[in-house]
């Protein structure tokens, strides 16, 4: 038995070497490996000259489970409704039925699997189905639709607290009336794009900020995709993914991520099984992968579930064991590890059954994949590059940095491809700032302790580096530690470097003490820059 083991032992160790080995001979090609069945958990290929890896779903012995309960009153049959999810509920608002649109709201617990009818206050919208809702800050902001005679165009937001309803007015370049649209939203910022207005189909976006309560056009750039309505739309980081729709004519079927900042847009390649052209389908991010479910494909009702891989560009059709029947227009929502179903029409009814898929398998170890990538940095033995900071000698991994850096990715593997070991000097940076900014490239995350000073140090170095992500996490925490003595210095750092949350809440800050501010000594350097002053004095006038 020992001998066995250490065979086996020993086997799996050549085989690691033999996958090392292809990837080094495979460093100048788009190449892809098969991996003994062993390793099901990773999936490893090279891109560009990057090695990249991904998670592999599995779903062996997955099946739907219905959780319709009939010792309570569910929510009457509808599709086309809007929800959103906030803390441990789903909430649902409107939605059509044949007897007319809905404009009634509806809670349903995860925890126990009950619903609950909200009785909610304020001046409601009407009844309506097919519009857009996302959470925000504990509410639940609805945009347009269609109430059976006219398309609206008009904006609410439900407190999910105090269950109050508040009409939005519409201010800045406000969209026009239309229902079908796809939206998102990140940080302080919602999106809207595409719909239908009853005459035309259209390919336009909007953005809402919430911080300063304007509708502001934005500006597509790059592969803008047709006027549509009804596609698939999922938010992940500071894009929105959209897949499919229909053009007035034709059913759909191409995908496209829009940056919600820049207005930047890209077609995404698709390999592998793509789902047929749909439209009333949804879809969901969940580990890296977009999960896209169900929708009308001109014939029938569809009950088929796909995933989409973001690093191969793949997707797969998966097989999951009983379910729900064919649908469109349905609530397709991802909580805890689970998918849950609710409502839409199978194209003779509509419905209110409500299911759930479950993939967290119990007896999965717990991930240590941050500890793991933790251990890469300042690694001597594992490394292939050696950046020299203020004396110190500080080693990485090329294709982790080319990754998540174009800076790096453009230094590496164009400047830099021939060569197995690299020295580089940095001099714009302290060592301890770029250590933080190694940090963040191999975990994704920012140390909760930083203090400002440091803060604005890694703001500096992401700009330089091109990170933008890395910026917005460095805003967000400097905005907590805004207080009297450090805003006056917070706003010129933020006007200097483009910090647009930054400048945001320093300007409240400022605006709000300014009797306390202006005493200050430091006062007086705002003379270097008019334009706040200019902007002080309008908010409080």
């Amino acid at each position: 038995m020992i001998r066995r083991l250490q065979s086996e032992q020993d086997n799996l160790r050549i085989k690691r070497a033999l996958m090392r080995q292809q990837i080094n001979q495979s460093h100048r090609v788009d190449r892809e490996f098969e991996i003994d069945e062993r390793f099901h958990s990773v999936s490893m290929y090279v891109k560009h000259n990057k090695v990249e890896m991904d998670d592999c779903g599995y779903y062996d012995q997955q099946i739907w489970k219905r959780l319709d309960r009939f010792d309570q009153v569910m929510p009457n049959q509808r599709n086309n409704c809007s929800w959103v999810i906030y803390e441990d509920y789903l909430y649902i608002f409107g939605g059509f039925t044949f007897n007319g649109r809905l404009d009634d709201v509806h809670r349903y617990s995860f925890s126990n699997n009950q619903w609950q009818h909200l009785n909610t206050k304020g001046q409601k919208p009407s009844a309506r189905e097919n519009n857009g809702a996302i959470e925000y800050k504990g509410c639940m902001y609805v945009f347009g639709g269609c109430d059976g005679l006219l398309w609206l165009n008009d904006f609410y937001s439900l407190n999910l607290k105090t269950l109050q309803w508040k009409k939005i007015e519409p201010t800045g370049q406000c969209p026009s009336e239309r229902f079908g649209i796809a939206c998102g939203a990140y940080q302080t910022k919602m999106l809207i794009f595409g719909g239908c207005d009853g005459t035309h189909y259209l390919n336009d976006a909007y953005v809402w900020d919430f911080e300063e309560q304007v509708w502001n056009k934005l500006q597509l750039i790059g592969d803008v995709p047709s006027a549509r309505s009804c596609p698939s739309f999922s938010t992940f980081n500071n894009q929105i993914y959209i897949f499919g729709g229909f053009d007035g004519v034709n059913r759909l079927n191409d995908f496209y991520k829009i940056n919600i900042f820049t207005g930047k847009v890209k077609r995404i390649s698709q390999h592998g099984t793509i789902p047929c052209p749909r439209y009333f389908h949804t879809s969901e991010v969940y580990q890296n992968k977009l999960l896209l479910f169900g929708g009308f494909n001109g014939h029938s009702r569809l009950n088929d579930l796909y995933e989409f891989e973001f690093g191969s560009k793949t997707w797969k059709k998966l097989e999951v064991n009983e379910p729900p029947k064919g649908r469109s227009s349905m609530v397709f929502q991802l909580y805890n590890d689970s998918l849950y179903v609710f409502g839409g029409y199978d194209g003779d009814e509509l419905l209110s059954d409500i299911y759930k898929l479950e993939f967290k398998n119990a007896q999965v170890p717990r991930s240590s994949f941050l500890q793991d990538l933790r251990s890469l940095i300042n690694n001597p033995q594992m490394s292939d590059v050696v950046f020299i900071v203020e004396d110190h000698q500080i080693y990485a991994n090329r294709c982790i940095l080319g990754a998540r850096s174009e800076h790096f990715q453009t230094l590496f593997f164009e400047e830099f491809r021939d060569k197995d070991q690299i020295y580089i000097e940095i001099t714009e940076c302290s060592y301890q700032t770029f250590m933080d900014m190694l940090q963040y490239i191999y975990t994704d995350q920012l140390d909760t302790y930083l203090n400002t000073n440091r803060l604005l140090s890694l703001i500096v170095l992401s700009d330089h580096y091109l990170m933008q992500r890395l910026k917005y996490l460095c805003e967000e925490q400097l905005i907590k530690k805004i207080n009297c003595n450090n805003v006056i210095e917070l706003i010129l750092f933020s006007k200097k470097y483009n910090c647009r949350l930054l400048r945001v809440q320093t300007m409240k800050q400022l605006v709000d003490n300014i009797s306390t501010i202006k005493k200050r000594k430091d006062f007086i350097n705002l003379a270097q820059e008019p334009e706040i002053l200019l902007e002080i004095i309008q908010k409080k006038c």
